[in-house]
């Protein structure tokens, strides 16, 4: 619910409550001329037979007062006029059930209501002018209700006099009465403003408030207002009305809060997008700074080791050689996943011949299988379609990273990658790509970790596995990207099986 709609609701209970406590017999008159809705005593003035009562029927359809609506202007405040209201004629015309008879002299006075979007029509009240309902005890029971209603409203409400000047012009209002809620809202005691001039109070108030208040008492307009008060230095939300000319009523909120927090969080937006623009920009520069230079030592330490060299100097070719290549590694990763993180990855699919292409990835890891003394097996549906539409450079990242993964946690054990067909439709098919092996497994406890950024199952600062702790969460991250996700299954000294399901295009 935005806030707009709360507030609104806010008032609609307000109105509610104030309608089902008011001892007035009450008629809601909705905009198309139809009764939506009535009080007790109204119920009790009527004499209705059934709970329905006036509801749905057309109020100035009643015999009584349909010659009326002729004095009633929507423009207009408040109208007021006399009648004798005559129980028999409703009868006769079978208006609605009554179980009152004779004649009732009324008064009616219709007031035009918009509290909020749904809230709008006519209000109509039925004074009894017969003596039936009049008394001290009625009037007095009325008041209290009104008094209790006033006081436990969590809005602020207010009761003002419009001051004119010689001309006619408005140049103050007087505080006639406030509510508990108003004193709180705008820090002011009613002992020490009731009776007194907004300029003896607020020297410096605006004079926006008093003519936009002046307009409200003169013409009768219902109004809301979103404004800062530069005297108590807040924000309020405000419905004005004018119960009869040169008088208004203000119902107040203090939204200063949520304006405060509104710009707070417009600022960390930007803040926010700030610093998105200016990571993205010191991962271009670090890409070119310090991958390129890494490309080159590497390009040379090849160079050394194709040089004589006696075995000292080899096995420190060596060291570096490793080293660079898993700086590089680590470099790589960082910016492949600030990238993802950033959605700076972009997609290029193009044809490719699917059995190839894993031959290729697995005559790569063949050897690093090897020498940790592991089987290695890739096995491709022959059901698959052998040209499929694919990323060949995500896809390779993916799966060399759950294979690297496999050959490292798996010695002298097997490392199984396989190809299954899902499903296949003349356009596209569903492939299972899955990677398994007999090595360490995972705990169900340490699961949460696999995907995580920069975490690492063995953590301990003598960790016998090395890594990132990103190669996981840019693999998911890709696939997520694919509309897919990998998923694990792992038991503690068995070993462990990655997959994912993807769609693909392909050509026959």
């Amino acid at each position: 619910m935005g806030y707009t709609s709360f507030l609104e609701k806010r008032y609609d209970e307000y109105f509610e409550t104030f309608f089902s406590l008011c001892m007035t017999p009450m008629l809601f008159i909705c905009q198309d001329g139809k009764v939506g809705c009535f009080n007790h005593p109204a119920s009790e003035f009527f004499g209705f037979s059934d709970e329905k009562g006036l509801s749905d029927l057309y109020f100035w359809e009643d015999p009584n007062y349909r010659f009326k609506k002729s004095l009633v202007q929507p423009c207009e405040n408040k109208t007021m006029f006399d009648l004798a209201y005559s129980f028999e004629s409703v009868k006769e015309e079978g208006f609605y059930k009554t179980s009152k008879e004779g004649i009732v002299k009324a008064r009616i006075i219709i007031s035009q209501i918009v509290f909020s979007q749904e809230l709008k029509g006519q209000l109509v009240e039925f004074h009894n002018l017969s003596g039936i309902y009049d008394g001290q005890e009625y009037m007095d029971t009325e008041k209290q209700m009104l008094e209790l209603v006033f006081n436990s409203m969590t809005e602020g409400l207010a009761l003002h006099e419009i001051i004119l000047n010689e001309r006619g012009q408005a140049y103050d209002y007087r505080f006639l009465q406030v509510n508990p809620s108003f004193e709180k809202i705008m820090g002011l005691k009613s002992a020490d403003i009731t009776g007194k001039t907004v300029r003896q109070i607020l020297p410096n108030v605006e004079q926006y408030w008093i003519d936009t208040y002046a307009k409200v008492a003169l013409e009768g307009e219902t109004l809301r207002i979103n404004n800062f008060s530069s005297d108590l230095k807040k924000y309020f939300d405000v419905i004005t009305f004018s119960p009869k000319k040169y008088y208004f009523a203000v119902l107040a909120l203090d939204i200063t809060e949520k304006i405060v927090m509104q710009r707070e969080l417009i600022k960390a937006k930007e803040e926010a997008e700030a610093a998105w623009r200016a990571k993205n920009i010191f991962i271009a520069n670090m890409s070119h700074e310090l991958r390129n230079p890494m490309n080159g030592i590497m390009g040379f330490v090849d160079l050394l080791c194709e040089s004589e060299l006696n075995d000292s100097q080899r096995e420190y070719v060596n060291i570096i050689h490793d080293s660079s290549f898993s700086l590089l590694r680590i470099l790589n990763d960082i910016i492949d996943f600030s990238r993802l993180d950033s959605s700076a990855m972009s997609i290029c699919e193009e044809m490719t011949d699917i059995r190839a292409y894993m031959s290729r990835i697995y005559e790569f890891f063949l050897p690093s299988c090897s020498l940790a003394g592991n089987s290695f097996v890739l096995e491709t549906d022959s059901m698959i379609p052998r040209s499929i539409f694919m990323d060949k450079e995500r896809y390779r990242q993916v799966i060399s990273n759950l294979i690297g993964n496999a050959i490292k946690f798996c010695r002298n054990g097997k490392v199984e990658v396989k190809l299954s067909l899902i499903s296949k439709t003349k356009e596209v098919c569903e492939i299972n790509f899955s990677v398994k092996d007999s090595g360490i497994g995972i705990k169900q406890e340490d699961m949460h970790k696999l995907f995580r950024p920069f975490s690492q199952i063995d953590s301990t600062p003598g960790k016998k596995y090395s890594g990132t702790g990103l190669g996981l969460a840019i693999s998911q991250r890709i696939i997520q990207a694919f509309g897919s996700e990998i998923k694990v299954d792992s038991l503690p000294g068995e070993g462990s099986i990655f997959h994912f399901i993807l769609k693909f295009k392909y050509k026959d």
